[in-house]
């Protein structure tokens, strides 16, 4: 077997449909409502579409109810919108 048969195709690793694609590459942030925070384990109740879930706020400064946040694998990422 050659060098170049060897080395994985890495455009194809980061196709999500793909045998042994990247999952990350094909994952979406979602947009999650704030419904509510508790500061002391740095999560925030959410409410994305018709589910409800609690994310990590740790990346997301003085996450309040009312906020509208982009949520990635469990992660709020940025808040979009400010609450009241």
């Amino acid at each position: 077997m050659t060098e170049a048969q060897q080395q994985p195709d890495r455009a194809a690793l980061c196709e999500p449909g793909a045998a042994g694609g990247c999952q990350l590459c094909g994952d979406v942030a979602l947009r999650a409502l704030v419904l509510a925070v508790d500061v002391a384990a740095n999560e925030a109740s959410v409410a994305m579409g018709d589910r409800n879930g609690v994310v990590a706020i740790d990346l997301v400064e003085q996450v309040r109810p009312g906020d509208v946040l982009l949520v990635h694998q469990g992660f709020a990422i940025e808040r979009v919108e400010r609450g009241p």
